[in-house]
C-alpha cells in the first residue's frame, strides 16, 4: 500500500534522510523509533510533501507526488507534531477533515456530517464539540486533531508523535484508540514514537532509524529477539506484570 523507495533529503552539505527504502503492510500498527535528529519528523514531512526529497513515495504503486493535494488527501492523512490552536470551534475544525470530498463551495451532505460526528465520537471529543480549540488542554486538542484525519476517511495514518502532550491517562488511552482503529476500522499507521516502552505496547511493525538510515525493519517479534532496541539505544529490557519495558544502564 505504502512503500518508500530511496528517499533523501539534504540541507546543504547535510544529510537528513539517506537513501530511507521500506514499505508498511495494510492494517498494520508501524512504529519509527530512533534517536533525536535521526531523520524520523523529516520522513513525515516528505510525505506531507513539506519537505524536498529525493526518490519516490507510493500509494499502491503510485507516486504521490503525482497526486493532486486533494486526491492524496483522501488517501493518506497525517497528524503532524506541531500544530496551531485556531480560534474555532471544535466542530469545525473536525469538519476540515471532509474538505478533499466537498465541491467548490464547500457544501457538507448528509454522509459529510456522519463521518464527522463518527469521527468525534471515536475519539470521545463530541463533548467538546462547541469549544474553542485553542482553549483546549494538550491531550483535548490532540484527541481533536485525531479526529480531524479520522474525518478525511483514509485508509493510511500518519502521526509524529502524537502523545507528547499527554498526561499518562489520556496518553494510555490514546494509544489504546490507535490499536482500536487498526482492529476495528481496519486502518494502516506509521507513528513516530520516542518511547519505546509504548513503541513495544502497541506496535506490529517497527522501523529503527539512526542518523538519517533505517538500521532495522521488521516485526515487533524479531526486533526483540535481536534485541535491536537495547544495542541501538544503549538500554537494558525487563518484564514487569507481563509488560516489557525499557531503561538506561
Amino acid at each position: 500500500m505504502i512503500e518508500a523507495k530511496k528517499i533523501s533529503v539534504s540541507i546543504g552539505k547535510k544529510t537528513i534522510l539517506n537513501s530511507v527504502s521500506f514499505r508498511l503492510k495494510p492494517h498494520t500498527l508501524t512504529v519509527v523509533v530512533g534517536k533525536n535528529g535521526s531523520g524520523k519528523s523529516t520522513l513525515v514531512s516528505c510525505f506531507a510533501q513539506t519537505k524536498e526529497y529525493t526518490g519516490e513515495l507510493l500509494y499502491s504503486g503510485r507516486n504521490i507526488l503525482l497526486m493532486s493535494p486533494k486526491e492524496r488527501a483522501s488517501k493518506i492523512a497525517i497528524l503532524p507534531q506541531m500544530l496551531k490552536a485556531p480560534h474555532i470551534h471544535v466542530n469545525e475544525l473536525v469538519k476540515m477533515g471532509r474538505n478533499p470530498y466537498l465541491d467548490l463551495a464547500y457544501h457538507m451532505t448528509e454522509s459529510d456530517c456522519l463521518a464527522v460526528e463518527e469521527a468525534m465520537n471515536w475519539t470521545s471529543v463530541k463533548h467538546l464539540e462547541a469549544s474553542f480549540v485553542d482553549e483546549l488542554s494538550g491531550g483535548e486538542r490532540q484527541k481533536v486533531y485525531l479526529a480531524l484525519i479520522l474525518a478525511q476517511d483514509t485508509r493510511v495514518l500518519i502521526l509524529d508523535e502524537p502523545t507528547t502532550y499527554m498526561d499518562v491517562n489520556v496518553e494510555a488511552d490514546f494509544l489504546k484508540l490507535l490499536v482500536k482503529l487498526k482492529n476495528e476500522k481496519k486502518k494502516t499507521l506509521l507513528v513516530i514514537m520516542h518511547n519505546l516502552n509504548h513503541a513495544v505496547q502497541i506496535a506490529d511493525q517497527i522501523i529503527v532509524m539512526d542518523q538519517g538510515k533505517i538500521v532495522f525493519e521488521g516485526s515487533k517479534e524479531e526486533c526483540l529477539e535481536k534485541e535491536i532496541l537495547e544495542n541501538s539505544f544503549h538500554v537494558k529490557r525487563y518484564e514487569s506484570e507481563g509488560r516489557l519495558f525499557f531503561e538506561s544502564f
